[in-house]
């Protein structure tokens, strides 16, 4: 009986930690990190929420600054 009780409270807490996740009420902080450009010409800086529990990284997304470089390079690139 103790062992079907641990199994229940794991995973009541894992479907209430993924309703917190659809929520938005995790909490966790930001986290940065470089990813290779497809043409080699910029790296990206990707920005993204990384969550204390369970360390999943949601809401990832480019940075506004190297996505404008990128843009930048790529417009003058044939001048």
């Amino acid at each position: 009986m103790r062992g079907q009780w641990f199994r229940f409270k794991r995973w009541w807490s894992n479907k209430m930690h993924e309703l917190e996740h659809r929520m938005g009420n995790n909490s966790g902080f930001l986290t940065t990190w470089w990813e290779r450009d497809e043409n080699g010409l910029h790296d990206r800086l990707m920005l993204g929420f990384k969550c204390d529990v369970c360390g999943k990284v949601s809401g990832a997304h480019e940075s506004f600054i190297t996505q404008q470089l990128r843009e930048k390079k790529g417009r003058y690139r044939d001048i």
